[in-house]
């Protein structure tokens, strides 16, 4: 009822499926402009036909404007969905990148003395995974079961339903050096990443992850999968990192023996390479900016 007294200019809900924001579509407010946010990934979406695509399809069709982080959201609304949007536009997410660039840089200075501290070998090259402990979702022991007699060291951050699978096949592969850390707290994260060589996350679903985001913006270089919802803005293939189809184990092999067979000088110029391109795509002020005037180009207050 509060929407319909004093209707705002714009309204920007999340969620096309969630009940609230199925009944704002449809509330008559006069002046008001809906916009809806939609982390829309082919590789992630479930209903591809049927009744409940059909209303995907209207409701999106039905706001003013969807909001869209990346390509790959707009290659699935308007060629996997077949939407056909009053207007989209272009809000990727962000992290605080002075956190990730900043502190993870301070932070590597000591990274001889950080190594030494949490027994981890220059023999190894080290990978950090931070990931939803869901193995259907982030493929956690297939991608294991690829690398298991690599000279590796995986952090894998994160806790879920899957926590006792992956430890079960940690116990059964004593010689892989797997450290599954659960839950981390922000100021470890960074220590983590700055103890690292490069970040991972060669998920089977992963609508947008934040974890590629704030990966490049520490300056690693990072392997990613083709059903990442961002890949197209945090890789660059060759220059800051690997691009993998997670389903492919032959592609997947072949880019951590590359990994592994890096120097890491190679590895550290492939990190700066990330920063640049966590600049070009993910600056924060300028993408506030950028979709602000979009917003009040398209849509200015009545």
């Amino acid at each position: 009822m509060k929407l319909i007294r004093k209707p705002p200019t714009w309204l920007f809900t999340s969620g096309w499926q969630l009940p609230t924001n199925i009944g704002a579509y449809w509330l008559p407010l006069r002046h008001t402009y809906n916009l809806m946010w939609a982390e829309a990934n082919m590789n992630a979406s479930r209903q591809k036909e049927g009744p409940i695509a059909r209303y995907r399809k209207l409701a999106l069709e039905k706001c003013d404007a969807i909001v869209i982080p990346g390509q790959i959201a707009r290659e699935t609304i308007l060629d996997h969905w077949q939407v056909n949007p009053q207007s989209l536009l272009y809000l990727p997410n962000l992290v605080d990148e002075t956190h990730f660039r900043e502190t993870v840089t301070r932070l590597r200075l000591n990274k001889r003395d950080l190594c030494e501290q949490y027994g981890l070998s220059d023999a190894k090259k080290v990978l950090y995974w931070s990931a939803r402990l869901n193995d259907q979702a982030k493929g956690i022991t297939k991608f294991l079961d690829i690398v298991d007699d690599l000279p590796l060291t995986i952090l894998l951050a994160g806790d879920g339903q899957d926590r006792p699978k992956i430890e079960t096949w940690a116990k059964e592969h004593p010689d892989f050096d797997l450290r599954i850390l659960g839950h981390v707290p922000q100021n470890e994260v960074l220590q983590y990443m700055a103890m690292s060589d490069v970040a991972i996350l060669p998920s089977i679903s992963d609508p947008n992850p934040l974890s590629m985001i704030e990966a490049i913006w520490s300056g690693l270089p990072v392997l990613a999968s083709t059903h990442n919802g961002n890949w197209p803005e945090t890789v660059a293939p060759n220059e800051n990192g690997w691009l993998v189809n997670p389903l492919d184990e032959a592609s997947v092999r072949k880019a951590v023996e590359e990994i592994v067979g890096s120097d890491r000088g190679r590895l550290v110029q492939m990190g700066h390479a990330s920063q640049e391109l966590a600049k070009k795509n993910f600056d924060s002020e300028q993408k506030v900016m950028q979709f602000i005037n979009s917003l009040l180009e398209q849509f200015p207050p009545h």
